[in-house]
């Protein structure tokens, strides 16, 4: 197999095996990879993990070892469901889990106060934890192309999210925003949704510094 190395990073698992104190950023993109082995938790010192268009269908719970993690890439996988222990990832500030086959996220998730960027895209979800709000470093979610019909009311309490995506929720209605919500918000991105002209109308009065692309 070939790799490639530079410093401290490796897109190679086993050049990264020979040498896991040096691993920092670690992409095994695109390598049919279904499983990790249970050597993964000598990566002490990884911060970002990029395992995309693989073959995974259970998140591996090797990741949970690697409690240094800034930056987690699983888009394009086949993952049914997160495990509850995704909290103890605190370091966490983005998570990037589009294309998979997730419905719900777990209550736990809301644990890890440093995400600032969260990517749900193509997946099959249609609420969010209650507790979602919890997530106040959040500046980016992308919730395009899933399934739900309004913006969970937790959404609407983030105090600090910047862009929002809820693209080709082809149900999506946002009669529920009021005044004072998403009081950071700079862009909305809404096309391919169910939104009406009046409630056009309220958005570009209640979030009145938005950018709405339709």
């Amino acid at each position: 197999m070939n790799s490639i190395s530079f410093g401290q990073t490796f897109n190679s698992l086993a050049s990264a095996l020979a040498q896991p104190e040096k691993v920092v950023v670690l992409n095994l993109s695109g390598k049919n990879i279904s499983a990790l082995p249970q050597a993964f938790s000598q990566f002490t010192k990884l911060q970002t993990l990029i395992l995309n268009d693989n073959e995974i269908s259970e998140f591996p719970p090797q990741i949970l070892s690697c409690t240094n993690l800034k930056v987690l890439q699983l888009t394009g996988n086949k993952i049914k469901q997160l495990p509850k222990e995704i909290a103890v990832l605190q370091n966490l500030e983005e998570l990037e889990i589009g294309f998979n086959e997730l419905s719900v996220l777990p209550e736990e998730i809301t644990a890890i106060k440093k995400l600032s960027k969260l990517n749900l895209t193509h997946n099959s979800f249609s609420s969010l934890p209650e507790s979602f709000a919890q997530l106040s470093q959040l500046t980016i979610l992308d919730l395009s192309y899933n399934l739900f019909a309004a913006l969970p009311n937790a959404v609407l309490q983030l105090p600090n999210l910047k862009t929002l995506d809820v693209t080709y929720n082809k149900e999506l209605k946002l009669n529920n925003i009021k005044a004072g919500n998403l009081p950071m918000l700079k862009l909305l991105q809404l096309k391919g949704t169910a939104i009406s002209d009046s409630e056009t109308l309220k958005l570009n009065y209640v979030i009145p510094d938005c950018l709405l692309v339709f």
